[in-house]
């Protein structure tokens, strides 16, 4: 063997359940002793963040270095970066509705552009925006 390789240790299964036991044991207790049916508007992203901060430290408790625990959660940010924006896209848009911003958009464009002519009047302004951008 080489003498650069990284030689870790490996975790027993009852190490690497501690996170998730937590995990299930503080999610329990958010729903069933504290928040009951209104367990949504909990602290349940904070539970995810202190479940994560345990599985830290049962790696470095276990002799993983702080830098291949940075990676980990690195590379698990970047595994799930696409979802993340395609979640954020779908809050913004639920957003704009709530906020009756796309109702009015809607309301006065109808009132710009008559209903009859309004799918070539898209098509039209569509075509257009992809000239100017030089599509």
């Amino acid at each position: 063997m080489q003498a650069d390789m990284k030689m870790e240790k490996k975790a027993s299964l009852a190490i690497a359940l501690v996170p998730v036991i937590f995990l299930i044991i503080a999610l329990s207790f958010n729903v069933i002793g504290v928040f009951g049916d209104d367990a949504l508007s909990g602290s349940n992203q904070f539970i995810l963040m202190m479940s994560g901060a345990v599985a830290a430290l049962m790696g470095l408790l276990t002799g993983t270095k702080w830098e291949t625990v940075l990676e980990g959660i690195e590379d698990s940010i970047k595994s799930t970066t696409g979802a993340l924006i395609i979640l954020l896209l779908i809050v913004f848009s639920g957003s704009l509705m709530i906020s009756g911003i796309v109702p009015a958009m809607i309301y006065y464009g109808l009132k710009i552009l008559s209903p009859e002519i309004f799918l070539p009047a898209s098509a039209l302004i569509c075509a257009m925006v992809l000239i100017s951008h030089g599509q």
